[in-house]
């Protein structure tokens, strides 16, 4: 089985969810900087923080203390960077992907969300100047 941090189960419960850093920090009562925190590693979440996080994005607070993913190459053999990856996603629907297509496939979502965080930034800076020129 392949083993998935933490602070990576947040991110994927976040954007399975369809949440962002932002939007979990309103339903935590905390600061977007502190989900950042626990996404980047810099910190971890205490245990009621999240029993939280597992309310607000649908997954059982298991999930995140499980130190494996149903993640396997069909056989539950461990995974090489030769063989396919056979991942069951929550929905029960089934994807095969490589090594090298799943570390694409992160490295992209990383940049998407980065990119959503600048573009959430930018609008609200443009409706603070529309507020100012009223």
């Amino acid at each position: 089985m392949k083993k998935i941090s933490t602070d990576m189960k947040i991110k994927i419960a976040l954007a399975e969810a369809g949440l962002t850093q932002k939007d979990l920090g309103k339903k935590l009562g905390i600061k977007q900087a502190g989900v950042s925190k626990w996404i980047t590693g810099t910190s971890a979440p205490r245990i009621t923080t999240l029993k939280k996080i597992a309310e607000a994005t649908g997954k059982p607070l298991q999930y995140f203390f499980d130190n494996s993913v149903s993640m396997t190459t069909g056989n539950n053999s461990p995974i090489s960077s030769d063989k396919s990856l056979h991942y069951v996603a929550e929905d029960r629907l089934t994807y095969d992907i490589s090594d090298s297509d799943e570390k694409k496939l992160l490295a992209a979502l990383k940049v998407l969300e980065k990119e959503k965080e600048i573009l959430l930034l930018k609008l609200k800076l443009i409706n603070k100047r529309k507020q100012k020129v009223k």
